[in-house]
């Protein structure tokens, strides 16, 4: 296929999902700064810091995403439409009660709520890289990774920056009601609480849209297909080079040198 053909709505879709996947890791990582206004204490914030462990372990189950699945309904949606749903029914339903929790201090709660919804993104991480290489392979293959950065960066900036910044009274107030003449209130533009259940809307909104106006492609018969037990046999043939368990080894002292200033500076900073 020519690279010309590549779909217009392809990209579109895949920086969609991506912006959705940026957007709920931009809200859980904004969590350590409300956290922190309601008197959070290192400890609190070390523990929260344990919900985004299901993306350092994702590996572990993405062989099963990627070989189950229902032919009828495609070999991604049958993951990823169940994934977003669940996604959002969190991200809706603790919008009623995250203020709540975030002002009694209920931080345990919190991290186990945030760790379940870092695994369900973790899991759409799986799936949309499997969709893009999907529909990029044959066409143009650099826009997986084009539409991953964009659409994770924007989604992070909402989800964070954006979120703080008009989340915020006296930004509000100091630049935009003063400047428009507007009266100052004692709430931003919007609270957390609405953002996380737009957020959750808007991820159920996409997740429905997909269901009816996407339709995968049936995979060519010449693709050869692995089984669940197949995947992960490969798998461990992999970790019996030598080469992959010297990568492996030092992927994981290599950043030991640099917790202090990465990691622990950063929650000094916060409480």
């Amino acid at each position: 296929m020519p690279h010309s053909q590549t779909s217009l709505l392809s990209i579109c879709l895949i920086l969609i999902l991506y912006l959705l996947q940026g957007l709920s890791l931009g809200i859980i990582t904004s969590m350590p700064i409300f956290l922190s206004t309601h008197g959070a204490t290192w400890k609190d914030q070390t523990t929260f810091n344990f919900v985004y462990y299901p993306f350092s372990f994702k590996l572990l189950w993405a062989p099963l995403i990627d070989a189950i699945y229902s032919v009828r309904f495609g070999r991604r949606k049958s993951w990823l439409m169940p994934i977003q749903l669940s996604l959002a029914a969190i991200f809706i339903l603790l919008s009623s009660y995250v203020e709540s929790f975030i002002n009694t201090g209920r931080i345990v709660l919190l991290s186990m709520i945030f760790f379940v919804a870092i695994f369900l993104v973790a899991s759409q991480d799986i799936c949309v890289d499997g969709l893009a290489i999907t529909l990029f392979t044959s066409t143009n293959p650099q826009w997986a990774s084009t539409a991953q950065q964009l659409g994770q960066t924007i989604g992070r900036l909402l989800g964070f920056s954006f979120l703080l910044i008009f989340e915020s009274a006296n930004f509000t107030n100091k630049y935009i009601r003063t400047p428009l003449s507007l009266p100052h209130q004692t709430s931003g533009l919007f609270s957390f609480e609405q953002f996380i259940r737009w957020t959750g809307v808007a991820c159920f909104i996409v997740t429905i849209s997909i269901a009816i106006f996407f339709h995968e492609k049936k995979e060519s018969e010449d693709i050869t297909k692995l089984s669940l037990g197949e995947t992960y046999i490969s798998m461990w043939k992999l970790l019996k080079k030598t080469c992959i368990r010297q990568l492996i080894l030092i992927s994981l002292l290599s950043p030991i040198g640099l917790v202090a200033i990465q990691f622990m500076t950063r929650v000094t900073l916060i409480t």
